[in-house]
């Protein structure tokens, strides 16, 4: 529980107004591109719905969120993996999370596919 909501907390979940707004990496570096990303957050049922799916292992993350997370799919594998590489996580299975986040974009690029108007 306390993952899923650092999950949350921390900005791995991404929600835009548009699809045109996700930064790509700078010259500055992978913290400068995080920054960026962090200034597109926006904690909502999305953010749990994918934390729960991430972490929790339970529930599904729905079509409206995952089309929200299609459109900062860069940021979420980077924020993953930043917060994967905490110490303050060395807990989680890094492993099993990323064949969860596998998982999950799989799913959600067909979700995406389907409806691709919704934001």
């Amino acid at each position: 529980m306390v993952a899923a909501l650092c999950f949350v907390i921390t900005g791995i979940i991404f929600l835009t107004e548009g699809l045109n707004l996700v930064p790509t990496p700078s010259a500055d570096g992978n913290r400068s591109f995080l920054s960026e990303c962090r200034k597109k957050l926006a904690v909502d049922h999305c953010g749990q719905e994918i934390g729960n799916e991430l972490f929790l292992e339970h529930g599904t993350t729905g079509p409206g969120c995952c089309i929200k997370l299609m459109s900062l799919e860069k940021c979420h594998k980077e924020h993953l993996k930043d917060f994967l590489s905490s110490p303050d996580h060395a807990n989680v299975n890094a492993t099993e999370v990323w064949q969860r986040s596998d998982v999950l974009l799989n799913r959600c690029h067909i979700v995406a596919g389907h409806y691709p108007s919704v934001i």
